[in-house]
């Protein structure tokens, strides 16, 4: 089970979305020939149709009124739900942390289906980020001495 957090439900960035699991699948050495969601209009879009015909992707949608036919993405939901319920609990954050909750939960799990030994910290620890600084000349384009 795999997520990508969403800001909208806009068709360019469900597309781009699903553009960025392909390619983290492929990169796993899986290929992706069938595409199936619900009948939204985020799915349905002339764009996504026509990328998944270009990368030779086979797009299905569930039939309409029918939820139970997706049952697969309607279970990896709850478990997203729970883990990110869990991991909010067990860090003692607020609401505000949900997306970042879920994004953990998604990347544990994949770590899990891939079998991963990537070091993960717990989330809402607190952690040690050390960056880069380019050094800023003092006086651009005159010689230095």
């Amino acid at each position: 089970f795999m997520r990508v957090p969403l800001k909208s439900k806009k068709g360019p960035e469900v597309l781009e979305a699903i553009q960025e699991l392909t390619i983290r699948l492929e990169r796993e050495g899986l290929i992706v020939r069938r595409l199936h969601t619900d009948r939204g209009t985020e799915f349905t879009t002339k764009a996504l149709v026509s990328w998944c015909r270009s990368k030779g992707i086979y797009k299905t949608t569930t039939e309409v009124g029918d939820s139970k036919s997706n049952g697969r993405a309607e279970l990896a939901a709850g478990i997203f739900k729970r883990l990110g319920r869990t991991l909010l609990r067990c860090a003692d954050t607020t609401r505000e942390f949900w997306p970042y909750a879920v994004t953990h939960a998604s990347h544990l799990k994949w770590n899990e289906i891939f079998k991963k030994n990537e070091k993960v910290p717990r989330f809402g620890s607190t952690v040690l980020v050390q960056t880069r600084v380019k050094a800023a000349r003092a006086d651009f384009g005159s010689p230095v001495e």
